[in-house]
């Protein structure tokens, strides 16, 4: 039975429908090749602008920023309550509701999140004792203008996927990280290495960003401008579920509670030496990250034999391509950090193959909690998500004197393994098949990862070559 209880108006509740689904998500491998062409582009910016600002900041700027942005998403992300995951739920079983969903889940964030907002710019900067006053001084700022602005790009991106839009949603997204990237540049080549400046123009190129990726969204939508309060509870009700699933979940990506944790007890140098072993690690997730981005609506718009066929798919297919990059990550990082980053970060080279496997476990645990989402059942992932978190926080009390930056990373590694055996035994228990169906890789699944690969670069080079 559904955790997310009907509304009971006719006009109001969303419907499943399965007919209009099936157009609008019918190629699976072509929709995960886009998304995934589409997060190594960001990967390669990620990396390029993690380069940059390392080289430009040095091991203790690196962490401040580091922990700027940590800090500022991590209170940004609790302040949305979810909101993006249920509109992305229900725009997906009933498109055509898509406009009130978004403008109602907009409403609603903002009365709900500016609460949240104000206590958390009250408590962070209390809690962030061992940071220079730059950050305690720049971080309400940011936290502020980044809620704001994440709020409309969350939600928009959220509408446009929920309708089955990927290409539209692949080029949005890339707007923000394509800003920064400017930004960073700029700095490099004219050298400007306060922290500030950089926050600074980083919320500019935000705010940028928000305003393309909302106006676009409204010329794809029917937005009306009413309140739509009846659709508020049932908004709520998927959300905070999500979102309190969410956070242990944000914790754990990208290695977060580790460098919140220790930018609160440790000198920014160590969070600088991790940030760049995350950045490199954090590789290993674009694929499950685009896998999850799509099965996360495709199982959410069709009927109940077929969700459980698409999330085991997924999670095949997940374990299948984590498998081979993880492999590579780590025979390659060695080479990677210092090459990237400079011999300063040579201490990030263990972390970043800590963080590879780290990464794989994460990316499955992506995959299976979206489909979980998908069947209308988020506070399912809340006891995984949690679990790990205290794994992780256990783990970093007792690696973190041993070992230091790598001490950190390994926690993060075993924290992780707990979730995903537990994410394992609920999609078990959902969809009745075995370990073997889930998790193990068929022929079919290689073939379909072969042809989605050639297929979605065909797509991409049609998509550049065209306008040309």
């Amino acid at each position: 039975m559904s955790e997310v209880t009907q509304i009971s108006s006719q006009q109001t509740e969303p419907r499943l429908c399965s007919e209009s689904s099936v157009p609008r998500f019918s190629h699976f491998g072509s929709q995960v090749a886009l998304t995934f062409m589409t997060n190594l582009f960001l990967s390669g910016i990620g990396l390029v602008t993690g380069s940059l600002t390392a080289r430009l900041l040095g091991p203790a700027g690196r962490g401040e920023l580091a922990s700027i942005q940590v800090w500022g998403a991590f209170v940004a992300t609790i302040a949305l309550c979810g909101l993006s995951d249920a509109v992305i739920y229900f725009s997906s079983r009933d498109p055509a509701q898509t406009g009130r969903y978004w403008m109602s889940s907009t409403y609603c964030s903002f009365l709900c999140g500016v609460p949240i907002l104000l206590l958390g710019n009250w408590c962070v900067p209390h809690m962030l004792i061992g940071q220079s006053k730059a950050v305690i001084t720049i971080l309400p700022l940011y936290t502020t203008v980044f809620f704001f602005s994440s709020a409309l790009i969350s939600l928009s991106l959220g509408a446009v996927r929920g309708t089955g839009s990927f290409f539209v949603w692949n080029t949005l997204r890339v707007l923000p990280q394509t800003g920064w990237a400017v930004v960073v540049v700029y700095a490099f080549v004219f050298r400007q290495v306060d922290v500030p400046i950089l926050v600074t123009w980083f919320l500019v190129s935000y705010v940028v960003a928000t305003f393309i990726i909302v106006g676009v969204m409204l010329r794809r939508v029917s937005v009306p401008f009413s309140l739509n309060v009846g659709l508020w509870p049932h908004l709520v009700r998927y959300g905070l579920p999500s979102v309190t699933g969410n956070i242990p979940g944000q914790l754990m990506q990208s290695g977060r509670i580790a460098q919140l944790f220790m930018a609160v007890v440790l000198d920014p140098t160590a969070v600088g030496l991790l940030a760049v072993g995350v950045a490199l690690g954090d590789a290993i997730r674009m694929l499950p990250a685009a896998i999850a981005s799509v099965v996360f609506p495709r199982v959410a718009a069709v009927q109940t034999e077929q969700q459980h066929t698409e999330l085991a798919r997924g999670t095949r297919l997940t374990v299948l391509l984590t498998g081979i990059a993880a492999a590579g990550a780590i025979v390659t990082c060695p080479l990677i950090v210092p090459l990237l980053f400079g011999q300063d970060f040579q201490a990030a080279v263990p972390v970043a193959m800590l963080m590879a496997v780290g990464g794989s476990l994460e990316g499955l645990k992506m995959v299976l909690g979206g489909g979980i989402r998908g069947l209308g059942r988020p506070s399912v992932i809340l006891s995984s998500e949690f679990t790990a978190v205290v794994t992780t926080a256990v783990a970093l009390v007792i690696f973190l004197p041993l070992w230091g930056v790598t001490g950190a990373a390994l926690a993060l590694t075993v924290g992780n393994l707990p979730a995903v055996l537990m994410l394992i035994r609920s999609v078990k228990d959902i969809t009745s098949y075995s370990s073997r169906a889930l998790l193990q890789p068929t022929a079919a699944d290689l073939r379909l990862v072969l042809a989605s690969t050639l297929r979605g670069w065909s797509m991409m080079r049609a998509t550049v070559v065209k306008p040309l």
